[in-house]
């Protein structure tokens, strides 16, 4: 079944589309006065481990919705098989176990694998997004995200245009193994994995093909299950809208391998640095020259809102206006 990828490091990738650039073109950080300091003061986000966010199924979520689609898929292949390829299928008991031990395989490669020469650790910072709301979410936040993420604090609002144009320069200074800036999709009932990733049946294909044509490794594209791994949550999540920077940094022992492999085109660059305290995170664009995008703060709904809007202002370069309650 699947085993390591011969390479994970994705070269030709998609920081930030331009029909997300156009459909969201501001996106909306909540974050408390501990958070927020930090953000405008060192010009940095953190980028937060997977296994410290609020989902307990973070990066799991895909698992049943993927092996139900490779079982489908598998299905359709077998068809295209002589009969002795059938019969082994049929014997050793069709698709699900197949399905069962590539989506196992998989995850034990990158997201289970426990081993910092070949990690592949997920790190996400997250946004939410506005366009579809009213005008007054979009000028005085949104109710639930001050409950749950800015009690008492702020909402910085980002360009998006700048904002994946910034990460774009961060994919160039740094190594990683995937960078990109994307929706999340919510789990519906009904739906099918297809629904929500229309990439995922292709790639999927071409693992049927390898399996049945006795590939030692197959090769799922990364980017493809990197993608749909980290943007799957489940549908208790919908209402924060969320939007998501998902940072993979990249693993010595990768380099390693691309240095061996192409020694005329490689060029190592540093890994971000991996800090635990509070919570594990990296630091996004540390060192970069450029601002952060902020367009705007939002100051939250709070008994020390004008305290809170004049710090703002004193250590912001952009407007600050003050969350009003709904007429």
């Amino acid at each position: 079944m699947a085993g390591e990828p011969h390479s994970i490091k994705i070269i030709d990738t998609e920081i930030c589309s331009a029909r997300l650039k156009a459909e969201h073109p501001e996106l909306f950080h909540y974050t408390d006065r501990g958070g927020f300091e930090p953000i405008v003061k060192t010009n940095t986000l953190w980028a937060t481990h997977f296994r410290h966010l609020n989902d307990d199924l973070e990066i799991a979520t895909l698992k049943p919705q993927l092996q139900e689609t490779m079982s489908a898929v598998l299905g359709r292949e077998v068809k295209k098989q002589n009969s002795g390829t059938r019969n082994q299928y049929y014997h050793a008991g069709g698709a699900a176990p197949m399905a069962r031990d590539f989506v196992k395989s998989l995850y034990a490669s990158t997201f289970e694998r426990d081993d910092p020469q070949f990690a592949v650790d997920a790190y996400t910072t997250s946004f939410s997004t506005h366009a579809a709301d009213t005008p007054y979410e979009r000028e005085n936040g949104l109710e639930s995200q001050w409950k749950f993420y800015a009690h008492d604090g702020f909402c910085l609002v980002f360009d998006t245009d700048k904002l994946g144009d910034l990460l774009g320069g961060e994919f160039d200074r740094l190594d990683f193994t995937h960078l990109n800036l994307e929706d999340v999709r919510y789990l519906r009932d009904g739906a099918r994995l297809p629904d929500y990733f229309d990439f995922i049946e292709p790639a999927l294909q071409v693992v049927a093909e390898q399996i049945f044509r006795r590939f030692q490794k197959q090769e799922m594209g990364t980017i493809e299950f990197l993608r749909c791994a980290t943007l799957l949550k489940r549908s208790k999540f919908r209402a924060e809208r969320e939007f998501r920077i998902v940072a993979i940094p990249g693993a010595p022992g990768y380099q390693e391998q691309s240095a061996r492999k192409y020694p005329d085109v490689f060029v190592k660059r540093s890994i971000a640095a991996i800090e635990d305290a509070p919570k594990r995170h990296i630091t996004l664009f540390a060192g970069a020259e450029a601002k952060l995008p902020i367009k705007r703060v939002i100051v939250g709904p709070s008994e020390r809102q004008a305290e809170n809007a004049e710090f703002a202002q004193s250590i912001v370069g952009c407007e600050v206006v003050l969350s009003k309650p709904r007429p």
